[in-house]
């Protein structure tokens, strides 16, 4: 780390009235611009390759560094104050930054580009955490360049190699992708939550809004200097500012297409760059540019103009984010709440069940006798307070009573009626009906309270390419559920798909089928439904938990592959209690907390700040629906 003398880091102050008057082009006639432009201070601290600069909501100025590995800090008067980052790989480490943002709890947002991933700092540069990895599924990157925040800690990120911008939750958790045919370089957001897609290989910035989309050039004559831009950020007013490299000069326009403001020229005084690179404006309309070759930072005053700020727009969106992870140990295969909130977890590999407490109780052994289990997968905590147990390689269902006694098992290896092979789902609805995933034996059985059999259906899939399998036949079924009207959801694992049914096992309808876009499934391996019949998949090879709107067609997403608190690399459960949403996942030593709301009110920012949303035409993630976060 570069600490050296102190007082190189001291920038000088300068204070100018030098004021241009600026004659811009349009794409149709001259116009003159009534907005001025005053030099007022420059950093100069020891830059090596300064290339991205943000201001937080208290003013401290960070700068980012890309060929130091550095983040400088300084207070709004340009003081220097600290630094934090380091050339490496390991957390807090950093390869080739080459974007910063302030969240709306100032924590500080770094794309560290050559390591493919998003780091989180605070204030201070204690890291905090991160998200990504190298590669091209969902909540991988492949060179990030642009990284920024929305009013609620959204994160936008432009993953220029994969031609995408991504966006995740305040924590990394993946929400989805917008696609494009070129590299994004850069991306800001409006007060209003509007996207803004710096796209020089397509000369446009793409404004994306949850109404439409529209692309904008920075035309002056025949010239387009979006295809030489190289940072972005909006103002209060959703005016739109470039820097670009053809004249090495700042461009200001409104997303008409309509040029309000250009100043600079290439060279090394006041008001001149090389190679401007990242620019951000606060609230006072106060330019920071960043002037990578004459490895400095420029700050100038704008005068604006007339037009009001933006009116903000309150929206109801969905909000999913983590908030928790409670111990427990590797290789949990099912997880439930009961009625008193206990987080209840069963490992089929360890071979127990565990209420998770101040102290934490095991039911159960590796074994065969009564309250042994052998690779258990899944249970259920019936309505009577009883405990219903899938205990897959004994082929038998085992009842505990709610202080975890055992009471009585039934069932035993065999294809014939009352008998199981590795059952891996159950389930009991409120008359005492206790539902079992047959799975092997492909059919879903039927028992009284009692363990009395009195009912089976479904036979084995038979299926031809290219066409779907038949309803009310099954592929290895494994996880049930119930939602309130006792209706059985079949996760019918094998053919990639949700079969649903009435309590007497009469069909209704599918759900879903081989694929990744949304309302696809690839590998699921759990379900769940919440008392507002939303139904939630865990897909192993989809790397994701995927939640089905009722009667409706919408459905989100979250999570990835990949590093991170929204990272899942072999799920194995879900459930969801009052709006928190549990998930296991055998290569984590612990259960993940997400809470899910609903109707989260988007809110303008604490300051008229600047930050992005969405398109015109629906934008499809391949089929996927471009949702409101």
């Amino acid at each position: 780390m570069l600490f050296m003398h102190l007082n190189l880091y001291k920038s000088k102050l300068y204070v100018s009235a030098v004021v241009t008057a600026f004659l811009v082009l349009s794409t149709t006639q001259f116009v003159y611009s009534f907005e001025d432009v005053n030099f007022v201070q420059e950093l100069n601290s020891g830059y090596q390759e300064p290339v991205d600069v943000v201001v937080s909501n208290d003013g401290e100025i960070y700068v980012l560094d890309s060929r130091l590995a550095q983040v400088l800090v300084y207070d709004e008067t340009g003081y220097y104050l600290r630094s934090f980052g380091a050339r490496g790989s390991g957390n807090g480490e950093l390869n080739s930054p080459q974007s910063i943002a302030v969240t709306p709890k100032n924590e500080i947002l770094v794309a560290d580009t050559g390591n493919d991933r998003i780091q989180a700092f605070d204030r201070d540069g204690k890291f905090l955490f991160s998200f990504g990895s190298s590669g091209r599924l969902r909540g991988q990157f492949q060179s990030p360049t642009g990284v920024t925040t929305d009013s609620n800690g959204f994160i936008l990120v432009s993953d220029s190699g994969n031609q995408r911008v991504q966006i995740f939750s305040p924590h990394g958790i993946y929400r989805y992708y917008i696609p494009f045919e070129d590299e994004p370089l850069d991306v800001s957001i409006d007060s209003n939550n509007t996207y803004y897609i710096l796209r020089p290989q397509a000369g446009v910035v793409s404004v994306i809004s949850p109404e439409q989309r529209t692309d904008v050039r920075c035309l002056i004559g025949n010239k387009n200097y979006a295809n030489a831009g190289s940072g972005i950020t909006v103002d209060a007013k959703g005016d739109i500012y470039i820097t670009e490299t053809f004249e090495h000069s700042i461009k200001k326009f409104n997303n008409t297409d309509g040029l309000l403001l250009s100043f600079g020229s290439e060279g090394k005084s006041r008001g001149q760059f090389k190679s401007p690179a990242g620019i951000y404006v606060d609230r006072n309309n106060r330019i920071y540019a960043v002037d990578t070759r004459n490895k400095r930072v420029q700050i100038l005053q704008n005068s604006g103009n007339t037009n009001l700020p933006m009116v903000t727009e309150e929206r109801s969106v969905p909000m999913i984010d983590y908030i928790d992870t409670i111990p427990a140990d590797l290789y949990l295969s099912d997880i439930q709440i009961n009625p008193d909130g206990e987080v209840l977890s069963l490992s089929d590999k360890n071979d127990y069940l565990m209420i998770h407490g101040v102290v934490n109780q095991v039911i159960g052994s590796t074994g065969r006798s009564e309250g042994q289990f052998n690779a258990p997968a899944a249970f259920d905590y019936g309505p009577d307070g009883k405990i219903y147990v899938a205990d897959t390689l004994n082929h038998r269902v085992q009842i505990f009573d709610r202080e975890g006694k055992f009471e009585y098992a039934f069932g035993e290896r065999g294809s014939k009626t009352g008998q199981f092979s590795s059952p891996q789902g159950i389930v009991v609805n409120s008359n005492g009906i206790i539902y079992v995933a047959d799975t092997l034996n492909n059919r879903i059985q039927m028992f009284n309270k009692d363990g009395i059999f009195f009912m089976a259906f479904g036979t084995r899939s038979i299926t031809k390419k290219d066409q779907q399998p038949d309803t009310g036949t099954f592929l290895q079924p494994k996880a049930l559920a119930l939602n309130t009207d006792e209706d059985l959801y079949v996760l019918d694992s094998g053919n990639n798909r949700i079969q649903v049914f009435d309590d007497k096992g009469r069909f209704i309808k599918t759900i879903g089928a081989l694929g990744e876009s949304y309302g696809q499934f690839n590998d699921p391996v759990d379900i769940a439904i919440d008392q507002e019949n939303h139904v939630y998949v865990a897909e192993r090879d989809n790397h994701r938990i995927q939640i089905i709107f009722p009667w409706s067609e919408k459905t989100i997403v979250f999570g990835s592959s990949g590093l991170g608190y929204g990272c899942f690399q072999e799920l194995t459960g879900v459930e969801v209690y009052q709006n928190k949403i549990y998930v296991t996942d055998q290569q984590d030593s612990g259960i993940r907390v997400y809470q899910f709301d609903k109707n989260f009110k988007q809110s303008a920012p604490s300051k008229p700040e600047i930050q992005p949303q969405k398109p015109k035409e629906e934008i499809q993630d391949d089929e996927e629906e471009f949702e409101l976060r």
